[in-house]
């Protein structure tokens, strides 16, 4: 045991180290530095925006950040999203192992299968956005609260089914519903993550970190 522990740690450290070197390799602070932005990018981003190094920043509008309706809708989207998140991994081995009584062999697939289904639907519904926002049919704010909407609605949905129709004589329905779990839970990234990255662009670091102080992260 203690040897596969070595071994663990051995490889995350070498994957960080190549990670590292890669990011110092091909990373720039400006796209104008950066060697694999080819000449038309290049030209297109100096036509149309301006250098991030010539630009003046100015201060943080704090004050306008939390007086804003908007980011506190955004904070309490973030708070919902992460809560359920952290209690769902929290007690999915419980779950698989008391209510499912799933044999050991089978919990890495059921533990996977959520997370498959968000790999899929989130390259599915980003497309679906983009192309409801291109062709005018919806704003991009009436986009990013639509698939809010199904994010949470969805969510609720299938962790209520879960937890009323899972058990260990049909697992394949839990198997489901988990994976209609993932599904939803993808809606959230078209919603109020776009918003959070959109509602103020100049300051969207600021947006973004500030809901991951929150105790449910």
């Amino acid at each position: 045991m203690k040897r596969r522990r070595i071994g663990s740690e051995l490889y995350s450290g070498i994957i960080g180290i190549v990670w590292l070197i890669t990011w110092q390799c091909f990373a720039s602070n400006y796209p104008e530095d950066n060697f694999c932005v080819g000449a038309g990018e290049r030209n297109y981003l100096e036509e149309h925006s301006p250098s991030l190094k010539t630009q003046v920043r100015g201060s943080v509008p704090w004050r306008a950040i939390f007086t804003s309706r908007a980011v506190f809708a955004i904070l309490t989207c973030q708070f919902a999203f992460s809560f359920t998140l952290a209690i769902f991994m929290s007690f999915l081995p419980q779950y698989l192992r008391d209510v499912l009584v799933l044999p050991l062999s089978m919990n890495g697939i059921y533990t996977a299968i959520t997370f498959v289904a968000q790999l899929i639907s989130k390259n599915v519904l980003a497309v679906v956005a983009d192309r409801l926002k291109r062709s005018g049919k919806m704003s991009h704010t009436a986009c990013a609260k639509m698939f809010q909407t199904i994010c949470c609605a969805g969510d609720a949905l299938a962790l209520s089914l879960l937890a009323i129709f899972g058990s260990c004589e049909r697992p394949w329905v839990a198997g489901l519903l988990l994976a209609a779990y993932g599904a939803f839970f993808s809606a959230g990234i078209c919603g109020f993550f776009t918003a959070n990255l959109s509602i103020a662009p100049r300051f969207s670091e600021t947006h973004h970190s500030t809901p991951l102080t929150q105790p449910a992260r």
